[in-house]
Order: C-alpha cells, then sequence, then structure tokens
C-alpha cells in the first residue's frame, strides 16, 4: 500500500512539473531572418539592441525546443519526437529584420514597427502575422491557410497567394501592387499607383 502511495505522489509529482512554466532565455549570435517551425502559441518579435529568444514553455522541457543561428536566419524548431499539449511562448529580440518564414501553425506578432529597404513575408503554414512596416519593397508569399494583417507603408507591394490565406492591408499604404491568387484567398489594399491582378480561384482583391 505505501509502494503504491509512493509511487502515486512520485507520478503527481512529475505530472505538476511538466505543467509548471519554465522560462528561459538564450543570447544569440546576429541574424536578420527569421525561420520558425512548428505550432508555438505565439511568437512576438520585439526590437532590441541584442539579440535573444526568450521562452517560456509548460509541458514539454525547454531544450526540445531549438533555437539556433545558421548563417544569417535564426531558425526555432522543436527536436523531432510526440509533442502535445504543451504551450510556448517565445519572444524573439532582433537588432535588424529583413525576412520571416512561417511553416507551422504558430501566430507571429510584431510588437514594433519594422523597418528596411527590402522584407520578405512567407507562410506555408496556417500561422497567422499580425505587424507594422516602413519598407520600400514587401514581398509576401502564402501557401496555406496564413492570415496577415499590416499596417504602416510599403511603398511596392508584391503578394502571392496560393491557398486560402487572406491579407489584411488596407491599413499598408503604397504606391503600387503585384497580386496573384491561385486559390480563395482575398487582399485588401491601399495603394494609391498601378495595381496589377491576376486571380484564377475564387480570391477577391479590392484597394482602398
Amino acid at each position: 500500500m505505501k509502494t503504491r502511495l509512493l509511487t502515486t505522489a512520485i507520478l503527481a509529482l512529475f505530472l505538476f512539473d511538466l505543467q509548471a512554466q519554465t522560462t528561459v532565455t538564450r543570447p544569440l549570435s546576429s541574424f536578420d531572418k527569421v525561420g520558425i517551425s512548428g505550432g508555438y502559441d505565439k511568437v512576438i518579435l520585439k526590437e532590441g539592441n541584442s539579440e535573444s529568444v526568450t521562452i517560456e514553455v509548460s509541458g514539454i522541457d525547454p531544450d526540445n525546443i531549438i533555437t539556433e543561428v545558421r548563417g544569417n536566419t535564426l531558425e526555432v524548431k522543436t527536436k523531432k519526437g510526440k509533442w502535445s499539449n504543451f504551450k510556448a511562448n517565445i519572444t524573439i529580440t532582433y537588432k535588424s529584420l529583413r525576412a520571416i518564414a512561417n511553416s507551422g501553425s504558430s501566430d507571429i506578432v510584431a510588437e514594433n514597427t519594422i523597418k528596411a529597404d527590402e522584407f520578405e513575408l512567407a507562410s506555408s503554414g496556417s500561422g497567422d502575422f499580425t505587424g507594422t512596416f516602413d519598407v520600400s519593397d514587401l514581398d509576401i508569399a502564402i501557401s496555406g491557410s496564413s492570415d496577415m494583417t499590416l499596417k504602416g507603408r510599403a511603398d511596392e507591394q508584391e503578394i502571392a497567394i496560393s491557398g486560402s490565406g487572406d491579407v489584411n492591408a488596407a491599413e499598408l499604404k503604397g504606391k503600387s501592387a503585384e497580386v496573384a491568387i491561385s486559390g480563395s484567398g482575398d487582399v485588401k489594399l491601399s495603394v494609391s499607383g498601378p495595381v496589377k491582378t491576376a486571380v484564377s480561384g475564387s480570391g477577391n482583391v479590392t484597394n482602398n
């Protein structure tokens, strides 16, 4: 009986430890591109004086979330294995950015206005993106069901959707745009100059 109670107590402590929230911060080498693969609750992008990543997790050991810089790209991914019922919020602090690629279901939020000459934003999963830009050229590619809400300024905009994702850029001021949709995605623009469209699905393009 005592052995059974002890085993139950140890199991309870183990389960409690799995659900307890753990926070770790890792310094990073220089990068200006971010690649996210995995299903995290939220990924926050924050401008700062030095590069780092803070991971808040429960239900999984933070060591199972890989954050490594290869070349000039920060890759965030989960180690191979069967991970379920875990929660993770990831905050990435960057000095400058010029590309984001999301191939999972993570929702990404940019806290600060992203400034660059050219910027590439790609999503091949179901994760959403919200952010403000101050760029000359913005290139967007969606091949999944990602929804994007964009504000700020992007003089030249190129948007390609081959899935069901939507781009709400009604508050993103631009001078020209090229939009190609081969799925059911919708695009809302706020462009003062020429807009070229090519729609081969049930998608729709509107310009305020």
